[in-house]
């Protein structure tokens, strides 16, 4: 699906719809490389972002796109445990890569969604429940 994406991009203009397909592709547990998804999710946020104020895209993260993200956080926070069974898990931070817990991530994207104005809804709260435990 990411492959597909990027030559998607270097053809036409993805919008919030077409990144929200690709942030649910991280969701599957079937995907090779379940220990970057994680850092997938939180990758396409940021290049939402990127893409609207750099080249004027619509491409906003919504709330279903934050959803995704706090989704993909409880599909994958079952693989990511340490010997002691707390959720670990690796992203890429603007400034430099670091290990958090996976709770910090959840409260990080529901406080980016407070900030910019995204609503949250149920299921918000239902994923971020779920991505926390």
């Amino acid at each position: 699906a990411l492959e597909l994406f990027d030559n998607m991009r270097e053809h036409s203009k993805p919008n919030t719809w077409v990144y929200n397909a690709v942030l649910s592709a991280c969701v599957s547990p079937v995907q090779k490389t379940r220990n970057n998804r994680i850092r997938m999710a939180y990758s396409l946020l940021e290049r939402m972002h990127h893409d609207h104020a750099e080249h004027g895209l619509d491409t906003l993260p919504d709330t279903v796109s934050y959803n995704t993200a706090l989704a993909v956080m409880d599909v994958v926070g079952a693989i990511l445990r340490d010997k002691k069974g707390k959720i670990v898990c690796e992203f890429s931070d603007a400034e430099e890569e670091m290990w958090v817990p996976e709770e910090s991530l959840v409260t990080r994207l529901l406080e980016e969604m407070k900030l910019k104005g995204v609503a949250r809804d149920a299921l918000t709260y239902h994923n971020a429940v779920k991505a926390s435990k």
